[in-house]
């Protein structure tokens, strides 16, 4: 289940350049000269350190820093002794959240008219959403140019939503529906407008939609100093399905 979990996750945060080697994926999607290597089996069919040594011969080359996602799970522990030995340090930590929606159907929709109360959603992610997302989150441009053709190449279904307060766009986020999964991908509220439970809104209004299109299972992948976020999913029955870190080197 772990695994499939984590493919889900891989798909729907599209990567602009791909490379699979040994049953790892290379994902070229950062700035800041990273990129994230996914472990995808359980396989091993190259030895630990040889594996490393290739990926941080092919990344030197593109002047590309590796930055491994371990998760806190059996299979990857000789991975993450060989990375220690290796020098990469933790510089991330995260968890990945769980709630299964499929029987929430009296909950939510006794709700919905409440929770999607200035509250807009439209299939895809349009230009002007993407513009105003970006807007939000003030992203710098070549941030915001990579974030923008990640979302664009991605095949998996997605929806966008805004909350409008007093004609004001204070609060945006965007889910990917995957089969019986909803995974959201972020819900981010102005700071100002921060504490005010928009972000319980919007979070409320991807359940129902989830629930619309017979999803069975909500998941959110967070950092783990994201405490506001962990809080609010946890007070909306989400669970932790397991943690992980990133172990990350300069080359």
């Amino acid at each position: 289940m772990i695994k499939k979990i984590e493919e889900l996750l891989i798909n729907a945060d599209p990567a602009s350049g791909i490379i699979v080697e040994d049953g790892h994926l290379v994902r070229f999607y950062t700035v800041n000269d990273k990129c994230v290597i996914n472990k995808i089996t359980h396989k091993d069919e190259k030895d630990s350190a040889e594996l490393i040594r290739s990926h941080i011969a092919r990344l030197k080359k593109i002047k590309l820093d590796p930055c491994y996602r371990i998760l806190h799970e059996a299979s990857y522990e000789h991975l993450d002794q060989e990375l220690v030995r290796n020098g990469f340090g933790v510089i991330d930590r995260g968890v990945v959240m769980a709630l299964r929606i499929e029987n929430m159907e009296r909950e939510l929709f006794a709700f919905a008219n409440f929770y999607e109360q200035g509250i807009f959603s439209d299939e895809g992610l349009s230009d002007e959403w993407i513009e105003d997302y970006k807007e939000l989150l003030q992203m710098d441009r070549a941030y915001g140019d990579i974030f923008e053709k990640n979302l664009k190449a991605s095949l998996e279904e997605k929806m966008s939503f805004g909350l409008l307060q007093n004609d004001r766009l204070i609060a945006m986020g965007y889910a990917t529906f995957i089969g019986d999964y909803l995974i959201i991908n972020d819900i981010t509220v102005e700071e100002r407008y921060r504490n005010l439970d928009y972000g319980k809104k919007l979070l409320k209004a991807m359940l129902i939609k989830g629930l619309n299109k017979g999803c069975k299972v909500a998941l959110c992948d967070i950092r783990e100093e994201q405490q506001i976020a962990l809080r609010l999913l946890a007070k909306e029955g989400f669970e932790r399905a397991y943690s992980y870190q990133y172990r990350g080197k300069s080359i």
